[in-house]
């Protein structure tokens, strides 16, 4: 296992969250969770991104990821994160996901929504920071 899986490992082992990624800036993949339902697009990330540094307004736009709508309820520069809920779909397989942005790349985490929502956020927040703290 390279160390880039292992990051997204500890987003889903020990964050509770149902996936986990890390990407460059423009969406491409460095680690990321297999074998789940999330099919995550490169230009999808890209724009998160790009909605976190302020180049596009995530609010108004509404981030997709995979095939799932989302309304963006947190975005900050300052912080290096937004955090989205997922619109539509059945109560029970609705999510929360969260991105940090780092100086080189980006952490995606999804969690189930409910009592496991806001883990998304914890978990992008904690391995975000520590991936800008190594340079990344």
């Amino acid at each position: 296992m390279s160390s880039w899986n292992s990051w997204s490992d500890t987003i889903v082992n020990n964050h509770n969250c149902v996936f986990g990624g890390i990407y460059d800036q423009q969406g491409n993949p460095w680690a990321q969770t297999t074998g789940t339902e999330f099919a995550i697009q490169p230009a999808q990330i890209a724009h998160i991104c790009k909605g976190i540094s302020g180049a596009t307004d995530l609010r108004a736009e509404g981030p997709k990821l995979s095939d799932r709508k989302f309304m963006a309820i947190e975005v900050s520069k300052e912080d290096n994160l937004a955090v989205m809920k997922q619109m539509g779909g059945e109560s029970n397989t609705k999510v929360m996901a969260a991105v940090s942005l780092g100086k080189t790349c980006c952490v995606l985490a999804i969690a189930s929504a409910g009592e496991h929502e806001r883990k998304a956020k914890a978990a992008a927040d904690a391995v975000g920071n520590s991936l800008r703290e190594s340079g990344y």
